[in-house]
């Protein structure tokens, strides 16, 4: 029989999104703030260009070839009782490193929530 205290499932944020038209050589904000510290991120770079992503719209973290993605999985192999999350309330930026011409850039925010506090 399982304890449901410990019963964890992930969720997902609204997806993020800013399509190439609104990304320049200056960083752009892409959607809204994290509502809730996260335990995965996706970046998409769906774009025919390379795009450079920030979390403060000033220095850069890392860049995403054109029709690239990368998966951040910061929880996994956590044991109990450790936790390392993306903070609420972290903004994403983008901004080009060549000048695209169609697509968009996503990203995917997922966090965890315990069965009894839904």
């Amino acid at each position: 029989m399982s304890n449901s205290s410990l019963a964890v499932r992930i969720l997902p944020e609204t997806e993020r999104t800013l399509g190439h038209g609104g990304i320049g050589a200056a960083y752009a904000v892409v959607g809204t703030p994290t509502a809730h510290a996260a335990i995965q991120l996706i970046f998409q770079n769906l774009t025919d260009a390379p795009m450079t992503f920030s979390w403060d719209g000033v220095n850069a973290a890392f860049t995403l070839d054109a029709y690239t993605s990368f998966v951040d999985d910061i929880q996994s192999n956590k044991g109990r009782g450790e936790a390392e999350m993306c903070a609420a309330g972290t903004q994403f930026w983008v901004k080009q490193v060549s000048a695209p011409s169609v697509g968009s850039v996503y990203i995917s925010v997922f966090y965890g929530a315990n069965f009894n506090n839904l």
